[in-house]
């Protein structure tokens, strides 16, 4: 009896020993009754998000946004992948360029250097940096600010070395006017290329107008309407024939005096150097 009463009195003060580190750390109502518990609680959202694989995305970083000229120190883009998320093994970064000017890749003048071609449209290696640049001299007949712009895409594509499945791609636009390269970070539908293409030929066409038309006519070329038409004889004062039925654009400037109708110019200017070939007639 006396062994079991020494193991009630043992158990009992080991139990006060416990209590009172807890209560040391909590404070006691009046009832007994633990307050103020700390409990941590984590979200099952946090807990399924660190779960969760991080989507693989890369993106393209380079040294500069606009190409140096030919003959520069240094006359290349150097392009590097940046890539974030779960990265697998066994994969290889392919860098394509898409130009629609280039479409059977034939004497391309924009490439990337390659040790084993010297230039090459595609590259695929293990994430390694790459140059791209020019490797033909070309002659531009007019100003950067007075050439319409051409557009491309240099394509990323993260694949599977042996699937060769496209994991993450990433694309950007290289804007080029006369010779002046620039990278396009946000995005550009077709339309809005389009719409780019059109400003530039009128601010071309209204700049090549006599000082007595710019004069009458509102500035804001953003105004005057565009399209393309296919060039006749009996729509306009033709002033070169060759361009007779050739697509041409036409350009329908807004006059300054509102009093005076018809205050509008009408002019037919062709897709190449925007030279204005004819004037429309004026109701």
């Amino acid at each position: 009896m006396k062994k079991i009463k020494v193991l009630i009195i043992l158990s009992l003060a080991i139990i006060t020993i416990l209590t009172g580190c807890n209560v040391n750390k909590n404070e006691i109502d009046s009832t007994g009754e633990i307050e103020n518990q700390e409990e941590i609680q984590i979200p099952i959202e946090e807990i399924q998000t660190s779960m969760e694989e991080k989507d693989l995305v890369v993106d393209i970083k380079s040294n500069s946004e606009i190409l140096p000229m030919p003959g520069d120190s240094g006359a290349f883009l150097k392009l590097s992948p940046i890539l974030e998320g779960d990265v697998p093994k066994n994969i290889q970064y392919h860098w394509i360029i898409d130009n629609p000017l280039n479409e059977d890749k034939s004497n391309p003048y924009e490439m990337f250097v390659s040790k084993e071609k010297g230039g090459a449209l595609e590259i695929t290696n293990n994430g390694e940096e790459v140059d791209f640049g020019l490797f033909a001299q070309v002659c531009y007949a007019d100003s950067p600010e007075n050439t319409l712009p051409l557009y491309f895409d240099i394509i990323l594509k993260v694949e599977d070395v042996e699937t060769l499945e496209v994991l993450t791609e990433k694309k950007i636009i290289i804007e080029n006017r006369a010779g002046r390269y620039k990278i396009i970070r946000e995005e550009m539908t077709e339309k809005d290329k389009e719409e780019e293409i059109f400003n530039t030929v009128k601010r071309i066409a209204f700049n090549k107008l006599s000082e007595e038309d710019k004069a009458k006519l509102d500035k804001d070329t953003s105004k005057a309407s565009i399209d393309t038409i296919i060039l006749k004889e009996d729509i306009a004062v033709i002033l070169d024939e060759k361009y007779i039925g050739e697509e041409v654009y036409i350009i329908d400037f807004t006059g300054k005096d509102k009093s005076t109708l018809p205050n509008n110019k009408i002019v037919f200017v062709n897709k190449l150097f925007c030279e204005i070939v004819g004037y429309g007639y004026i109701d």
